[in-house]
């Protein structure tokens, strides 16, 4: 089998197309002053706090990395019962920012791969106002 790396996996992300199976941009969310990329976001309000959850980039994952302790074949049935793709996971890598209006927290910073700070201010989230950066996991 074939070695496959997260890397290899991220640059051949516009080869594969993976772009035409995310999710399409929020309506309404995004100012007139796009960025050059599609801006994909949702916005929430929980309590006092607004929680926007960016989708930096994706990446495809293959599906017999998924459950690497389960046998490969239950996998991929499972995958084809519930009509899912067997060969490879569209894989979103999402950032979130909290504003609790005295606080703005930034939850993850993508894998670099991304436009996560265009996203940001075309979404009209200055970066600089960024009171704390929270890495949930490195990659």
């Amino acid at each position: 089998m074939p070695s496959f790396s997260r890397r290899d996996a991220l640059r051949g992300l516009g080869a594969l197309g993976l772009g035409a199976v995310l999710p399409a941009t929020a309506a309404g969310a995004v100012p007139a002053r796009r960025n050059h990329h599609t801006v994909s976001a949702h916005t929430v309000s929980i309590g006092d706090a607004t929680v926007t959850v960016i989708r930096d980039t994706a990446f495809a994952l293959p599906t017999g990395t998924l459950v690497p302790n389960e046998d490969p074949a239950r996998v991929q049935a499972t995958l084809e019962a519930y009509g899912l793709p067997t060969d490879v996971a569209p894989t979103p890598v999402n950032a979130v920012v909290v504003d609790t209006g005295g606080t703005r927290v930034l939850i993850d910073t993508g894998t670099g791969q991304g436009d996560l700070v265009g996203t940001m201010e075309a979404l009209g989230i200055e970066p600089a106002s960024v009171d704390r950066v929270v890495v949930s996991h490195f990659h």
